[in-house]
């Protein structure tokens, strides 16, 4: 009998000790990617380079995003002209949101379609962002509030500079990068050599004299193809 007793309280231990086997946590599985951009469309002109940020987004099939998913950028059917996207500086691997964000640079040189896929695993989304070179020409001003400056010796003076940049209608055209330089760099400087146009087309930069150098001094703003 005290043989039978022993049997029974290993036999239960046994069978109470499988019951505590904790099962591996099943992984999420990805469902789909969502892929957005910052800009659908980019107009700009000849040369002009501009950016945009791409998200994705990867998700489970209750449309919970998935951490730790690798991502992988593609352009299709590559070109200079298409841009490329900078994934050496942000992480492709997703967020505690189940996100990636890299950065797009274009240099616009034609218009077409841009398409960008990511790729999770065997599940890939498409984006196409839309390159405009717009074909009219731009009408482009320049002036100064300070034609001549009077500079005391050893002393500087400051200017406005303003351009401004219409279409053929005369609308002013926002948004635009221009390009500033002066023809003598050593009768003044601007306080930088880009700006962007403001809704009424405008875009303004500081000139300032450099001490004791006098004589004329031409500053011009271009934009694509034209220049003022």
């Amino acid at each position: 009998m005290k043989s039978l007793i022993t049997v029974l309280v290993i036999l239960a231990t046994t069978i109470g000790c499988s019951k505590d086997v904790t099962k591996a946590p099943t992984q999420p599985q990805v469902a789909r990617i969502e892929l957005r951009s910052t800009h659908a469309l980019i107009r700009g002109f000849n040369g002009e380079i501009r950016q945009a940020q791409i998200t994705v987004t990867v998700r489970d099939g209750n449309a919970v995003g998935i951490a730790g998913q690798p991502i992988h950028f593609t352009i299709q059917d590559p070109l200079p002209w298409k841009g490329t996207l900078d994934t050496a500086t942000f992480d492709t691997v997703t967020n505690e949101m189940g996100q990636v964000y890299v950065n797009y640079k274009v240099t616009i040189e034609q218009s077409g379609d841009v398409i960008i896929k990511a790729t999770c695993g065997d599940v890939s989304a498409l984006l196409t962002i839309r390159i405009e070179l717009p074909s009219e020409v731009p009408m482009l001003s320049i002036q100064t509030t300070d034609a001549v400056l009077n500079v005391p010796p050893d002393e500087t003076r400051q200017t406005t500079v303003t351009a401004r940049l219409l279409n053929q209608s005369g609308e002013a055209m926002y948004g635009r990068l221009l390009l500033f330089r002066v023809r003598l760099d050593s009768m003044g400087t601007l306080d930088s050599d880009t700006a962007t146009t403001d809704f009424g087309g405008r875009a303004i930069r500081t000139f300032t004299s450099i001490a004791n150098h006098y004589g004329d001094c031409r500053v011009f703003v271009t934009s694509g193809d034209s220049t003022a």
